[in-house]
């Protein structure tokens, strides 16, 4: 568990890995009021994932801290992701990329989508040339 300086009773994120398929249902079932709770995060063909976050922890709201700690504009952002976890990301950021491998639903909040994780990375940065 991750504690927070500012606040060190404040949990930022749990990641979980199990065998049973339906844990992300479960945990949302029971913390969905207090939790935000994303299934799937972590490709695994052998088990299932997921994280559990209090509500407003999320990649978007780190990435807007640290934006806004460096005088960066969002709109000069570039987010690249391939689940659900990545979506608040993607409303931060100027420009959004999914990676090739990405679930379809993340796809289409994408204004670019790249190749899969072998090359998608180093397509998307030589696509918007950052090399």
């Amino acid at each position: 568990m991750f504690h927070s300086e500012d606040d060190p009773a404040q949990m930022a994120k749990v990641v979980f890995v199990t065998d049973d398929v339906a844990a992300a249902e479960t945990a949302l079932a029971e913390l969905g009021e207090d939790f935000a709770v994303v299934g799937g995060t972590i490709p695994l063909a052998f088990a299932a994932s997921g994280e559990v976050a209090p509500r407003g922890v999320h990649k978007g709201a780190a990435i807007g801290a640290i934006l806004e700690r460096l005088d960066i504009d969002p709109a000069d952002a570039i987010g690249v992701g391939d689940n659900w976890n990545d979506a608040e990301m993607f409303e931060v950021c100027g420009t959004a990329i999914a990676m090739g491998n990405a679930v379809e639903g993340v796809k289409a909040l994408a204004d670019q989508v790249t190749t899969s994780i072998d090359d998608g990375i180093w397509n998307a940065f030589e696509r918007n040339r950052l090399i």
